[in-house]
């Protein structure tokens, strides 16, 4: 059987930002005065060379292809893993490499430069673009995939019992190192600059462990507050954007208004306001503020229904999309060029497939469209097609479907 997915299931506790998808926060929308640091920095000097650090799908693309994974299950259940590169030029899926041992899990690609990077079962695979000789390296358990990198190294955050922990790869000689977190990270955001925005819970004692003592935890949780920093990976340095009540600001009607991080474009940072109550989301809408956490402003939106904006879409590691988790009828895309709103029918179909989004923005102009479905064996596959941007979202359907890799 076929599948286009990574069998490792998603970290919640994780943003993988510039270019993705950010995780739902409760944040509140009042916030203290922004701080100009924090008293929790660790040395100056810098362990090592910081660049654009970037996430999500633009770990995985280059000016001319976007790189997937697919494999299939064994009959003992291992999985044969192979990477197919999608060729923008010929609208064709390749073959770029496949795994000839079966293994038991493995993560989405990364492409850093003329290398391709690829970790299955505890082995690093570092895999030359124009072919030659590939390295392999050992690398411990929980590095399992990629959350972030930038020119010169790659990240892997994971959850601890006190928070995220995170490992660096030095993309040149394999090696890795433990990257140290503030104890009670929540989220970290790769945005772009040679910083992450980090989150954390702030609680007057440490959070007791809610496997042991979900009273306890749950007691201590009402009164957390949530704080936004920038975090520089190479010295530990903190500097405070905002505060907040973790569970959002109450509003008289008895709901709360919360803010989740989308991504950061133009020297701002784009958040999801959203109104909940027991019952879940009622409304949201977009706003952002400057880099130092002050100045904030409302995005025109066409509607304050609940429309679940989620996903951050690059153009050149550039924010260019905000788009939403389709209501069924329409995706919602801002575009932050032209600070446009655009209603697009969801119900379009790529020939024989089921629903296509917007998964990537090409460097040429492009949105390479996406749809899983099944094959004819009853397989979960992905589905890719190239339209121009401006087309799209017009409402064209003419697009070029990708031509699948069939083996």
């Amino acid at each position: 059987m076929k599948h286009p997915l990574s069998p490792l299931l998603a970290l919640l506790a994780l943003a993988l930002t510039a270019c993705a998808p950010a995780v739902p926060q409760n944040a509140a929308t009042t916030e203290t005065a922004p701080a100009a640091e924090t008293a929790e920095t660790a040395g100056e000097q810098a362990a090592f060379p910081v660049g654009k650090l970037v996430g999500g799908n633009a770990l995985q693309q280059t000016a001319d292809a976007y790189y997937v994974t697919e494999y299939d299950t064994l009959p003992d259940g291992s999985l044969l893993p192979r990477i197919l590169k999608l060729d923008y030029a010929s609208a064709r899926e390749e073959l770029f490499y496949a795994l000839e041992t079966p293994v038991l899990q493995f993560g989405e690609p990364l492409v850093r430069g003329s290398q391709l990077y690829f970790v299955a079962d505890q082995t690093l695979y570092r895999i030359p673009l124009d072919g030659g000789e590939v390295a392999e390296f050992p690398v411990p358990a929980e590095f399992t995939g990629f959350s972030a990198a930038d020119e010169y190294s790659a990240f892997c955050f994971y959850p601890h019992a006190d928070g995220l922990h995170g490992d660096r790869l030095d993309l040149e000689t394999g090696q890795i190192t433990d990257l140290t977190l503030p104890p009670q990270t929540e989220g970290i955001y790769p945005v772009g600059k040679d910083r992450f925005i980090l989150c954390r819970i702030l609680t007057d004692a440490p959070l007791p462990d809610p496997g042991q003592n979900l009273e306890a935890y749950d007691a201590a949780m009402q009164n957390a507050r949530k704080e936004y920093d920038w975090f520089d990976p190479a010295t530990g340095k903190l500097e405070k954007l905002f505060e907040v009540p973790y569970y959002g600001q109450e509003q008289p009607d008895g709901t709360r208004r919360g803010r989740m991080l989308l991504a950061m474009a133009n020297e701002r940072i784009y958040f999801v306001w959203s109104i909940q109550d027991n019952t879940g989301i009622l409304k949201e809408g977009l706003e952002s503020c400057d880099k130092s956490g002050g100045d904030w402003q409302q995005v025109p939106v066409p509607s304050e229904e609940a429309f679940y904006y989620g996903a951050a879409l690059c153009q050149n590691e550039e924010l260019r999309w905000i788009r939403n988790w389709t209501d069924g009828d329409y995706y919602r895309i801002y575009d932050l060029n032209t600070g446009e709103n655009h209603s697009i029918p969801s119900l379009q179909e790529l020939p024989g497939t089921e629903t296509a989004w917007p998964e990537v923005l090409t460097g040429d102009g492009r949105c390479l469209l996406r749809t899983n479905y099944l094959d004819a064996q009853g397989g979960y596959r992905s589905g890719y097609a190239l339209i121009d941007q401006a087309d799209y979202l017009a409402g064209s359907t003419a697009w070029t479907p990708i031509q699948p890799y069939t083996g």
